[in-house]
């Protein structure tokens, strides 16, 4: 079973019993077995509930010293606690069936400005609607470079999590 799946099920077992602090404790747990600098949370999958938030809210806050970011379509949660945190990063991705929505929701949030944007073409950042060569990149994963396919891609790029970047990611479609 692969991650996401565990970590999905995980999420809906202690949903079912309100428990975010546990939930919290048992996903720590996972990631500090995995003794990594950072953590993208939703390989496949976005956030869905308030309550997943706050698990991941907590996590990040248990485990400081690890950068966490995410990927999410879904804009109209409250991402407050999330983007907050000093180690989190967060990206609303953006597309034409969301993009004016997703950019009036980010300017009328107190942490709009917090959260980046992120797109999906067929080519990146040359075919982009939205992202420009001047606020964006193709992620390195994408274009064929010496990180295509290779497990830890993100861990090794650091573009969308360590910080340092300005710059929104544009990922090829695939």
């Amino acid at each position: 079973m692969r991650a996401h799946v565990r970590n999905f099920l995980t999420l809906e077992e202690y949903r079912a019993r309100g428990d975010a602090a546990g939930c919290a404790r048992v996903l720590a747990g996972k990631i500090i077995g995995e003794c990594v600098p950072c953590f993208r949370v939703h390989e496949s999958g976005d956030f869905y509930s308030e309550f997943q938030i706050d698990v991941w809210a907590r996590v990040a806050r248990a485990l400081p010293e690890i950068k966490f970011w995410a990927y999410t379509r879904t804009y109209w949660l409250n991402y407050g606690p999330l983007v907050e945190l000093p180690n989190w990063q967060h990206y609303f991705s953006i597309d034409d069936d969301n993009f004016e929505a997703v950019l009036k929701t980010r300017a009328s949030l107190s942490y709009g400005h917090k959260i980046k944007l992120a797109e999906i073409s067929p080519t990146g950042i040359d075919s982009a609607k939205y992202i420009t060569r001047s606020t964006g990149f193709t992620c390195p994963a994408g274009k064929g470079q010496a990180l295509d396919g290779v497990p830890g891609a993100c861990l090794r790029c650091k573009l969308c999590w360590s910080g340092k970047c300005r710059k929104s990611p544009v990922f090829i479609k695939h």
